[in-house]
């Protein structure tokens, strides 16, 4: 009977350390790009083409979505965080490509930031001192009867 305790004990005890996390979906106490590494593993994007040479202060939980050869009527939306990773305050621009007919919203913080359609001045997205971040929302549409495309741009530097 005791060892059947001790047996029922650990098994609770693997169980306890193991099930809330494949339960809950929670995962466990991770840090930096641990925490991101992960989200990415398990939320990996199929048949979605990805945003290239994306900069290393754009951070997203997946791979930044490329808005090229949007269907008509189709709109497509972006999380993505902007960090000072540098030792000096630093600000991010932010330029959109986009087809006639193209049009975009961003939201900063869940407020909406600025909209519009190509966007040729840079739009300043911060100015963030060392370790600091801020979470952004893109939101693409095409409004046009053809496919169209937009291309964002981010930059540290005043284009």
């Amino acid at each position: 009977m005791r060892r059947k305790k001790i047996i029922l004990w650990v098994l609770c005890a693997v169980a306890s350390q193991t099930m809330p996390y494949t339960a809950t979906g929670r995962f466990p106490k991770m840090s930096g790009s641990k925490k991101i590494e992960a989200a990415v593993l398990q939320n990996e994007p199929q048949n979605v083409e990805v945003l290239p040479d994306q900069p290393e202060f754009v951070v997203t939980e997946q791979p930044f979505l490329s808005f090229e050869d949007m269907e008509p009527g189709e709109e497509r939306s972006q999380v993505f965080s902007i960090w000072n990773t540098g030792e000096e305050e630093e600000a991010y621009y932010f330029t959109m490509q986009a087809a006639e007919g193209i049009t975009w919203e961003l939201a900063k913080a869940g407020t909406l930031y600025s909209s519009g359609q190509a966007l040729q001045t840079p739009l300043k997205l911060a100015q963030l001192p060392p370790n600091d971040h801020v979470v952004f929302q893109l939101t693409v549409k095409n409004t046009e009867k053809d496919f169209g495309t937009a291309v964002p741009v981010f930059s540290s530097d005043k284009p």
